[in-house]
């Protein structure tokens, strides 16, 4: 038998929590350790490294603690330079604790023109990808930062557990990339739990039985087509 655990098209990607191919960039630091100091909590959030099964079925996802005050936030800003008014999508994969609900929120500051969506999230006892896009207004004068925010709005000394937070330019979120100290650039290719595997040569990327796409050592990820999984 078999059986679709995850949804397997996003926006012409493979994309699970084990890896996927097509699109991936990750602005973020410290994309699976919200305990880290990269990560601002307020509030009185308490963050847990290593605290429960992650959805990639290692033990390396997080628990979000709140404090008797309900209501705290894990936050993260990145400083980017824009051309245009630009997207950015913001994902990160949830599941509920002892609380059932969170929000997320992004935020884009340009120079005092602030942008704000924000998505109110119900938990379950499954891992779920969620995510909240943002438009950010290019102003000339620069300066433009992008804030992503969990907001525990689970209740007092409740708990929610998070794994793989990721922000990219894009309108939709793209195959998750780990990341350590430092951020990892867009390109398109292959990740094999949350790592990338290559983006140069392929020596085939046919389907059995397929006509389509180049055969030879030469094809590149980036001649790679969008790409559609139905089962």
């Amino acid at each position: 038998d078999f059986q679709v655990l995850y949804d397997l098209r996003v926006d012409g990607n493979v994309n699970t929590p084990y890896g996927g191919v097509g699109r991936y960039e990750n602005l973020l630091e410290r994309s699976e350790t919200l305990d880290d100091a990269a990560w601002t909590k307020t509030g009185g959030v308490t963050a847990s490294a290593n605290a429960v099964a992650g959805p990639d079925g290692t033990t390396s996802a997080e628990t979000l603690t709140d404090d008797v005050t309900a209501g705290g936030t894990v936050t993260q800003t990145e400083a980017v330079t824009l051309s245009a008014d630009t997207a950015y999508t913001f994902s990160v994969w949830l599941k509920a604790g002892t609380g059932t609900t969170a929000k997320l929120k992004l935020e884009g500051n340009a120079t005092g023109e602030v942008a704000t969506e924000t998505a109110a999230l119900t938990l379950t006892s499954s891992w779920q990808r969620f995510s909240v896009t943002d438009t950010i207004t290019n102003n000339t004068a620069g300066g433009e930062t992008i804030t992503a925010t969990i907001n525990h709005t689970g209740g007092a000394s409740t708990t929610l557990h998070a794994w793989g937070a990721q922000l990219e330019q894009a309108s939709s979120p793209g195959v998750y990339v780990r990341t350590t100290t430092a951020a990892v650039t867009a390109s398109r290719g292959a990740v094999s739990n949350g790592t990338p595997v290559g983006t140069g040569a392929v020596q085939t990327y046919q389907a059995v039985g397929s006509t389509v796409g180049p055969t030879t050592a030469s094809a590149t990820f980036a001649d790679l087509p969008e790409m559609s999984v139905t089962f």
